[in-house]
Order: structure tokens, then sequence, then C-alpha cells
């Protein structure tokens, strides 16, 4: 089980560096854009693409991972800070910093 948890970890960190390379890489984009320079704009649009595509993985893997505890704990509805809250309490508040750390980038990239 604390296997478990240190890839669900593993994930969420990973998870976050790929968003804030999103980021960054869209910023990019703006920018070249209002330079014209079309080329190096289209180059980061596939950058762009490649770590969507990283994203989705990892959420997927996430997923499965939460998946498998809402069937060892007959839950359904169980979720990343319900199991830290049975099987890791000393791990919630690294969640909650992580989770954090997220919606930052999250509203930081639907601004751009």
């Amino acid at each position: 089980m604390s296997e478990k948890i240190a890839k669900l970890f593993k994930l969420i960190e990973e998870e976050l560096e790929l968003y804030q390379d999103l980021y960054f890489n869209e910023f990019d984009k703006g920018c070249l854009l209002f330079c014209h320079r079309l080329e190096s704009f289209n180059e980061r649009n596939e950058i762009s693409r490649k770590i969507i595509n990283a994203l989705d993985v990892k959420i997927k893997e996430k997923r499965a991972i939460v998946d498998e505890f809402a069937k060892e704990f007959d839950d359904p509805d169980i979720n990343i800070e319900k199991i830290l809250k049975r099987v890791a309490e000393k791990r919630v508040e690294e969640y909650y910093r992580l989770r954090h750390n997220l919606e930052s980038i999250l509203k930081a990239l639907s601004s751009l």
C-alpha cells in the first residue's frame, strides 16, 4: 500500500512539473506569435501537444491507482484525499501543498 501512495505522489509531482512546462511553453507561444515568428510558434505547438499527451498518461495512471483503492476499500467515491486520510495521514499536508500548486498553475494557464 505504501508503494501505491509513493507512486501516487510521484505522479502528482510529475503532473505538476508538466503543467509548469506547459505554462511556460504557452507563454512562449504567445510571445512568438506577437513577434510574427510562425515557424517557431508551430514548433512550440508541437511541444505543447507532447506535454498534453504526457499529462493524459499521468492522469490515467493516477486514476488507475485511485480505482485500485476504490476496489480495496469498496468505496466507488473515494478520492486521493480520502485515501491519504485512511492510510497515510502524515502525507495529507504534503498533498494539500501539491494540490495548491496545481491549482495555482492551472489558474495561471487559464489566464494566458
